[in-house]
């Protein structure tokens, strides 16, 4: 028993080998931000003031504010609750 414990030990004191990436490893990072990259950079220029999103003019929240002062598309958030 003492000799399990003892090889235990040992092996937490051995120098850690330094990591090694992956193909897949690799490849699933760049899937990732393939994937999400574009929604990050919509959700950002969705705070943009300018109608463009060429150049940017300031922080606002008048995007959103239009979003959901708009009747028809708050006449829709009741069908998306509803029990199919």
């Amino acid at each position: 028993m003492a000799k399990l414990e003892e090889e235990n030990v040992n092996r937490n004191l051995s120098p850690k080998k330094p990591r090694v990436f992956t193909w897949q490893a690799v490849f699933s990072l760049l899937m990732f931000v393939f994937m999400y990259l574009p929604i990050l950079v919509l959700t950002f220029y969705s705070f943009n003031q300018s109608p463009y999103s060429a150049t940017w003019q300031g922080f606002t929240l008048e995007w959103y504010r239009k979003l959901f002062s708009d009747e028809w598309i708050l006449s829709a958030f009741p069908q998306l609750f509803q029990n199919s």
